[in-house]
């Protein structure tokens, strides 16, 4: 939904790079599994990347998510 989509206007070229998005799933107010994936976001071409433009071209920004690779955490928790 475009309508919610943030502000690209405030991304800025330090926001660029891996990042990391976390799913933390509680029952009870206990945290029971944690799973993280790394997220890289880079331009797509090498010459981008390499000089990139002085604000950033949200258009010319790939994301890459490493689905297959998640980071898993799981916590005993007390099921009462």
């Amino acid at each position: 939904d475009e309508e919610n989509d943030g502000d690209t206007k405030k991304v800025l070229l330090r926001d660029l790079g891996v990042t990391v998005v976390l799913l933390i799933c509680p029952s009870t107010e206990q945290e029971f599994i944690r799973v993280g994936y790394y997220v890289n976001n880079d331009y797509e071409s090498e010459q981008d990347r390499e000089n990139p433009p002085e604000k950033v071209a949200i258009e010319k920004v790939l994301r890459n998510v490493l689905v297959e690779q998640p980071r898993v955490t799981t916590h005993s928790i007390d099921w009462k």
